[in-house]
């Protein structure tokens, strides 16, 4: 089975050659659009601190992003960003769409699946290990309200048939609740 980089290749046309993406010359995520494909070596994410504007401080390491991953442009937040720092012959592309990353590849899951999987994973922590309810990635479910769904350390898509579902606990934890889906 192909790679990534050659699926990715093979599926979308990317915006330009590739370019270079040195520690000693971060990239701001919060002023990138879009995605880019990581064609050679591998991109570390950081949470830096933003003082009058500028990401200035010490880094704290959220994730690595392997060759054949994509990386995506992020918001910063008031106080701090997220900068890519690519590691030692680190290539990126441009991707021009984002249809194609939906698609399987030579990874297990879809690349846009991988990317938001692996941000949740960075930002919450590894999926429940006793879940209430744990969710296929295909197929129909119900369940009733009030009850918490884990996806598996999967991405899932959903959509709602009947009732309705929310995303949030009263204690701060994410996690998806479904308020009332009917029968």
């Amino acid at each position: 089975m192909p790679s990534n980089v050659e699926s990715i290749a093979g599926l979308v046309a990317l915006h330009g050659t590739p370019e270079r993406l040195a520690a000693d010359a971060p990239m701001r995520l919060d002023a990138y659009s879009g995605f880019f494909l990581v064609r050679s070596g591998y991109v570390d994410l950081f949470v830096v601190p933003l003082i009058d504007g500028e990401a200035i401080g010490a880094r704290r390491h959220v994730m690595r992003v392997p060759a054949g991953g994509v990386v995506s442009g992020l918001p910063a937040t008031a106080d701090v960003a997220l900068i890519a720092v690519g590691g030692l012959e680190t290539e990126i592309e441009s991707l021009s769409a984002i249809e194609p990353l939906t698609l399987p590849s030579g990874a297990d899951e879809p690349l846009l699946d991988s990317w938001i999987r692996a941000l949740a994973e960075a930002a919450f922590g590894a999926a429940t290990a006793w879940p209430e309810m744990l969710v296929q990635t295909s197929g129909d479910f119900q369940c009733a309200a009030g009850t918490r769904l884990h996806g598996d350390r999967a991405v899932l898509w959903i959509e709602t048939r009947a009732g309705s579902f929310g995303i949030g606990d009263s204690d701060g934890a994410y996690a998806l609740v479904a308020t009332d889906l009917g029968g």
